[in-house]
């Protein structure tokens, strides 16, 4: 009797969980993509845009496929126009219509369909509220700014967002090649007059050189329960979710180790501002004075939203960050706030609303909102800032 119980009750516990593997596979494809590690990460840009004489590059319309990095996979569609998102026509409707301009954030890097933040936020309002994601991955402010003069005004929003990620907007503004590819670079002299170089951008070949993840691998035993298992995959993506427990499994390499930011961040938290970076706060100023300016023409409100970098928002990372970062000359000190700062004082200098969302994805889980490795927003991050705009804007 004792033998027939317990062969009932392995019996059980083996129908249990096929049947959470199941459901795990099926409901929480992301979980198992956050977890298990991809050796050759996929180029988007390589993937899902084309060349454009003023862009330099746009996404392509109506395709839809697999988008597999080091540390995600998702699937991606993009609608007609080329962006993610469902189509909407340039027709208004009566409700509210707001137009989103922004970079890989924006776009949805390692976000699957129907999961972005823009996604959200329109299902929440029934219908009340149309949103116009017109993100492009790799972008910087100047080709956000060209792709609102000549698409995004099309659309005779009531609202523009704008999303500025100093991480990367500083470098992309300065540069007229990035990822590998050629864009234009607005060039400002001192009395704020420009001129845009680079402009038509020449086609030629890009330079987006594969690379090979090379993060230390999981013990043999778990890297097949990850290699096999979503339900695995989901309890290890849950239990990451607390900053004790991430810690603990990053030390065992059960986890990936969690970046504390890109390598050329230090600078950009320097207090004094550095001085390499002084013409660059000046160019994006003048790019989010331009789009600031052509939007009120337009007859629509500007709001630029900060998006943070991890270590502005966890800190575990900020210490590690600071552990690692380069010593600074006397009288300079590195505060995870001073890009945030800049930004709020152009974005008043330009007339427009500011959200810095950084207190609110601190709340919210910090660390455990972006991908250990490449550092963008996960699933469970573009629900926070849903949440976070929903509270932030009217």
């Amino acid at each position: 009797m004792r033998l027939r119980l317990a062969a009932l009750s392995a019996l059980g516990l083996a129908a249990g969980l096929l049947l959470a593997e199941g459901l795990a596979r099926l409901l929480l494809p992301a979980a198992a993509g956050s977890v298990r590690m991809n050796r050759w990460p996929e180029s988007e840009r390589g993937k899902f845009c084309r060349y454009h004489p003023s862009l330099g590059w746009e996404g392509l319309p109506s395709v839809s496929a697999d988008h597999a990095w080091a540390d995600f996979r998702c699937r991606v569609t993009q609608n007609a126009s080329g962006f993610r998102g469902p189509d909407i026509p340039l027709e208004r409707s009566p409700g509210r219509r707001v137009v989103v301009l922004g970079d890989s954030f924006v776009w949805g890097f390692g976000a699957g369909d129907g999961s972005l933040f823009t996604d959200r936020l329109a299902r929440r309002s029934k219908g009340a509220l149309e949103v116009v994601n017109l993100g492009v991955s790799g972008y910087g402010t100047d080709q956000e700014y060209l792709l609102w003069r000549s698409r995004g005004r099309l659309w005779k929003p009531d609202e523009v967002w704008v999303f500025v990620t100093p991480v990367t907007d500083l470098a992309d503004v300065a540069a007229s090649r990035r990822y590998g590819y050629e864009k234009p670079r607005f060039d400002f002299d001192a009395k704020g007059r420009y001129r845009i170089v680079n402009h038509p951008v020449p086609r030629v070949p890009p330079d987006e050189r594969a690379h090979e993840y090379a993060g230390e691998p999981p013990p043999e035993p778990v890297r097949r329960l990850i290699a096999r298992s979503d339900l695995f995959c989901a309890l290890l993506s849950a239990a990451a979710r607390s900053s004790v427990l991430r810690e603990a499994l990053e030390r065992r390499a059960w986890l990936p180790r969690m970046r504390p930011g890109h390598a050329w961040e230090p600078p950009l938290y320097r207090d004094p501002t550095d001085p390499d970076l002084v013409p660059l706060w000046s160019a994006l100023s003048g790019l989010l004075s331009l789009l600031a300016e052509d939007v009120r023409r337009s007859g629509a409100k500007l709001t630029i939203a900060a998006v943070p970098s991890p270590v502005q928002v966890a800190p575990r990372l900020w210490r590690r960050f600071l552990d690692e970062a380069p010593p600074l000359p006397d009288g300079a000190r590195y505060d995870k706030e001073a890009p945030t700062r800049i930004l709020s004082a152009i974005a008043a200098g330009v007339g427009a609303d500011f959200v810095d969302l950084a207190p609110g994805l601190r709340a919210r889980g910090g660390a455990s909102l972006y991908y250990p490795v490449n550092l963008h927003w996960t699933e469970d991050g573009h629900r926070a800032v849903a949440d976070i705009l929903s509270e932030s804007l009217p």
